[in-house]
């Protein structure tokens, strides 16, 4: 592993820690497949360009920064990092809401938020084909 690898390693195990992800919620995350982290990690494989750029976001750091972490500087947060925190901590507080809902109002409220994402996904399919 090259040391500008191993460097950019370092920390985002070190991020993947500070945050209380595992590799598999890391990629869930980022929407990527758990080896490109293990490959990351391990210095096995330098991701391309839109895998970094998911990484990053999801780890809270600004675009480019595991490209500066390898160069020898250090990682840079991301503008929308300290929202994004306020946001998991708001979500975090909805699902412990929802944990002491009835068993009918959680089904209740899945089938709800069923109906309206087959609403976005109609939508979307439907501005698709009319655009093509």
């Amino acid at each position: 592993m090259s040391q500008d690898r191993a460097r950019a390693a370092q920390h985002v195990v070190a991020r993947r820690g500070e945050l209380g992800l595992t590799q598999q919620q890391l990629a869930s995350v980022a929407e990527i497949d758990v080896k490109t982290i293990f490959n990351l990690e391990s210095g096995e494989r330098w991701p391309h360009a839109r895998t970094r750029a998911r990484i990053e976001a999801a780890l809270g750091w600004a675009a480019g920064t595991l490209t500066e972490i390898a160069a020898g500087r250090d990682p840079r947060p991301s503008a929308s990092a300290t929202s994004a925190r306020r946001y998991a901590e708001v979500w975090a507080q909805k699902i412990w809401e929802i944990t002491e809902l009835t068993e009918y109002e959680r089904r209740a409220l899945i089938m709800s938020v069923r109906a309206m994402r087959g609403a976005e996904v109609a939508t979307h399919a439907t501005k698709r084909s009319a655009g093509a």
